[in-house]
């Protein structure tokens, strides 16, 4: 979640020799600097320039520092800006926080000092824009129910999704555990059913004639790997009372109760090639045999099938029947795993961390660098499920409430990518191993922070222990 930091800094102050001292401070440190002796020239800058941070001094003349953090938050709302003034009050302090600035400082102010608070700053306002950035795109491209990706494989999905969502084709979802087969076949449905409501209605009149709609063209799921074969014969076709031992009163069965919904059977691959007889012969005359009867019974819902394996190698095994392949794969859909939608894991995290911290009814935490880092270099074998899982147990187990650590991150995880390169991305660049990225990140805290421990380890967001440790394993020496 964590963008490089950004480098460009408006200071704004009727003093020329304040804006010459703070300049050259941070143009030392390798910051690029514009300068603006009043607000007015400020604002000016601040349309024509692309401006990371905006230091302003209280007092000038016209308008003031308040004056201007209103009137640059409302244009520009997730700018940092930090104030500085040699008379400030209490009022004024508090008065400036309402508003938005993240800093109010004392002048004078050593150059150590507003250095760390800069950097401070610069990474959360970089975090912040990015945050928004990603909250965007969420929303732009969540118009699925809870499929989250701007990857061009998943867009294409989306189209698919778009296309057949009015047509009473039969789809195959394929694509392995964990990488939401059954999201896009839960879009299916209710794009399906948002197609059936008349346009021109209110939010609330739209709300409820989506729920009936829901009752009368339902959603029901099954997975056929979890029942024993009997038991998934009756529970797809429905039984008559008596049909066998427990059969105590009639079932209708899924294929009936989905009526003129969808019905989704998940790991189509398990059925026996007996009941893959019986699955073609009810595709093919939409009606049913319950189990100890010999009247057939008719149904209306689309069917979505699922798999995680190559059902084209099953068929050429003989594994599975090449007539019942074809009648399901009328509209194919192959999920990628992944580790093939690297560029989506951000979004994924952005959107996994709020509905975490809703649901565990905590505020959303950031992700720090080398973490985001090894989301998107590790190979993730159980897909958007395991990535889901890891940011759940960063917040249930995790001991920093803020932020996500190297600490929270599962020891098979780190295990599989040591001694690796990171960054498996199809890129021009060789990313760093995992013990180069943690060694930078800590070398460039303590640059930050003018290789003072304390404020380091305040930095990273760890204690000043767990600081030492990291110095010593990884031999960090100030000429570094």
């Amino acid at each position: 979640m964590i963008a490089p930091a950004a480098r460009r800094i408006l200071i704004t102050d009727d003093d020329r020799s304040v804006l010459e001292s703070l300049s050259q401070v941070l143009r030392s440190e390798g910051y690029e600097v514009s300068t603006a002796n009043s607000a007015e020239d400020a604002m000016q800058t601040l349309r024509r320039e692309p401006i990371q941070l905006l230091i302003t001094d209280m007092r000038m003349p016209k308008t003031n520092g308040l004056e201007l953090t209103r009137e640059v938050l409302g244009e520009w709302p997730n700018l940092p800006v930090v104030i500085l003034t040699a008379h400030g009050t209490v009022r004024e302090a508090v008065e400036s926080m309402r508003l938005g600035a993240v800093d109010f400082l004392m002048k004078p102010l050593g150059p150590e000092e507003l250095l760390i608070k800069i950097q401070k700053r610069l990474e959360e306002g970089a975090l912040r824009t990015e945050v928004f950035r990603l909250s965007a795109q969420v929303r732009k491209t969540g118009r699925f129910g809870d499929i989250i990706g701007s990857n061009a494989s998943m867009r294409r999905i989306f189209e698919t999704v778009e296309q057949v969502a009015g047509k009473p084709s039969q789809v195959l979802i394929q694509g392995e555990p964990g990488t939401g087969k059954e999201l896009i076949a839960r879009a299916i449905h209710n794009r399906s059913l948002e197609l059936r409501l008349p346009e021109g209605l209110s939010d609330s009149e739209i709300d409820h004639m989506r729920q009936m709609a829901e009752l009368k063209s339902p959603y029901i799921g099954v997975n056929c790997g979890a029942f024993a074969r009997n038991l998934l014969e009756s529970q797809l076709f429905g039984h008559k009372r008596g049909s066998f031992t427990g059969a105590i009163a009639d079932q209708e069965g899924v294929f009936v109760a989905s009526q003129n919904g969808t019905l989704f059977l998940d790991e189509i691959t398990e059925l026996d090639l007996d009941l893959q007889v019986k699955l073609l012969r009810a595709l093919q005359e939409r009606e049913v045999v319950p189990v100890g009867s010999t009247r057939p019974v008719q149904f209306g819902a689309r069917i979505i099938t699922a798999t995680n394996q190559e059902i084209q190698t099953l068929v050429h095994d003989k594994a599975f029947r090449p007539d019942l392949y074809w009648r399901i794969n009328v509209v194919n859909i192959r999920v990628p795993p992944l580790r093939e939608r690297v560029d989506d894991i951000p979004l994924l995290v952005d959107y996994f961390l709020k509905t975490i911290a809703k649901s565990y009814g905590v505020a959303t935490r950031e992700v720090e660098a080398p973490v985001m880092e090894v989301f998107q270099s590790y190979s993730w074998p159980g897909n958007v499920r395991e990535l889901q899982n890891l940011i759940e147990r960063a917040f249930a187990l995790g001991k920093d409430e803020k932020r996500i650590t190297m600490d929270d991150l599962p020891q098979d995880v780190l295990e599989a990518l040591d001694g690796r390169a990171l960054g498996s991305r199809k890129t021009d660049s060789v990313f760093p191993t995992y013990d180069q990225v943690v060694r930078d990140h800590v070398v460039r805290a303590l640059q930050a922070a003018g290789w003072v421990k304390a404020r380091a380890a305040h930095l990273l967001g760890i204690d000043r222990n767990r600081l030492y440790r990291l110095i010593k394993r990884y031999v960090i020496k100030q000429e570094d």
